[in-house]
């Protein structure tokens, strides 16, 4: 079961036990003698302080669902997108996943990215290094072409240097072609940490 999907259950459960629980009467007042008193101090007994334990759950389990969806975005936000051999363009799985991307950014204009170019090991180390770059650059120019301020957009290449499978195959080599997002700022930049 997906973590926010377990998340929500759980919250939900505490929402619906907070709902059933039931205060403990307040005795009724003597019918003979004079009229009680009215006090400005809230009545006694066991449940006299109910309602503050269940704002304190309601508000818990509001906190943790908003970490939770601040998580889950971050994670969305971080997920890497993929290239062809030898290629800076954008096919339509890596344009879907940046439209995600953007949803997230559009909502939340505080975060700030690192975008991360990468290269499979063929080829020479500089021309890693330059198509990593234009790889991570193709990725800024779709999300500042949709409205993402330049100043929230940090581009950098790492070649073929921070490869994460190192198999000499393709399904490998198709891997380390890749472009990473690093959230740097913002809202977001403390979920999941």
């Amino acid at each position: 079961m997906h973590p926010f999907v377990r998340q929500m259950l759980v919250i939900l459960s505490l929402v619906a036990v907070a709902a059933c629980r039931r205060a403990t009467p307040v005795p009724a007042a003597p019918e003979v003698g004079p009229a009680p008193v009215a006090t400005a101090s809230p009545p006694a007994g066991p449940g006299a302080d109910a309602a503050a334990p269940d704002d304190e759950v309601r508000r818990r389990a509001e906190a943790e669902a908003d970490a939770s969806r601040r998580r889950e975005a971050r994670a969305r936000l971080e997920t890497p997108i993929y290239f062809g051999l030898d290629r800076t363009d954008l096919d339509g799985e890596a344009e879907q996943l940046l439209e995600d991307k953007l949803s997230i950014l559009q909502g939340a204009r505080d975060v700030r990215l690192r975008i991360a170019g990468h290269a499979d090991e063929r080829g020479a180390d500089e021309y890693n290094l330059a198509l990593g770059q234009r790889r991570a650059a193709a990725v800024r120019r779709w999300l500042e072409a949709r409205g993402v301020a330049p100043g929230r957009l940090e581009v950098v290449s790492f070649g073929e240097e921070r490869p994460v499978c190192t198999d000499a195959d393709e399904s490998c080599w198709q891997r380390n072609r890749r472009a990473e997002f690093d959230v740097l700022g913002g809202a977001l930049a403390e979920a999941g940490r």
